[in-house]
């Protein structure tokens, strides 16, 4: 179960018709401020999304505009059980903080500073949490979108491509996450 507070009559409908397209999920109750969306019934911890608006205890803020499809990944993301973030906000690898909070990844020694996408944090945190540290290419996709196995997709690539630009320009961390034989290593 994922609730989603929302402060606006029109976004709640545009959300409410955007997730009830996702397989599997049920819109239980669709009032103008709250939506509450299950897959499975789990009373307690029950993570909470806030569109907008100041953080409250327990709570994710996705900060205003949102983005139906990062609010649909965001929703499929936590009903799939791989909702990691709760854990820890701070990740700590090869002299980089990243807080999966707000997004930010800094170099410890130079505090040099850049803001990661949702996507390019689900990398780096889905390669953190394995024991080796690598995931191959299916892996990787199903951790961060969700795809099935099969999947023909240049997604991973185009975003990974991305994410190495961006850490080398702004935090001169080249190589962070290698690739060889099909398999993606965050180096720490």
């Amino acid at each position: 179960t994922v609730k989603i507070t929302l402060e606006d009559t029109i976004l709640a409908e545009m959300v409410t018709e955007q997730l009830s397209r996702l397989p599997g999920v049920a819109i239980s109750d669709s009032d103008a401020a709250d939506l509450v969306i299950s897959r499975v019934k789990t009373p307690e911890n029950v993570p909470h999304l806030l569109l907008g608006g100041k953080a409250e205890e327990g709570c994710e803020v996705l900060p205003m505009p949102v983005r139906l499809g990062d609010l649909t990944d965001r929703v499929r993301y936590i009903l799939s059980g791989r909702n990691r973030f709760a854990r820890s906000s701070i990740v700590e690898f090869a002299g980089f903080t990243l807080s999966t909070e707000d997004g930010m990844m800094s170099d410890d020694k130079s505090d040099k500073q850049v803001r990661l996408t949702d996507k390019e944090k689900l990398m780096i945190v889905s390669l953190f949490e394995e024991p080796t540290k690598s995931l191959d290419r299916q892996g990787l996709l199903q951790k961060v979108w969700g795809y099935a196995d099969t999947a023909e997709t240049h997604t991973l690539e185009t975003h990974l491509y991305r994410l190495r630009q961006k850490l080398e320009e702004s935090l001169d961390a080249k190589d962070l996450i290698v690739t060889k034989d099909g398999i993606y290593t965050l180096k720490i």
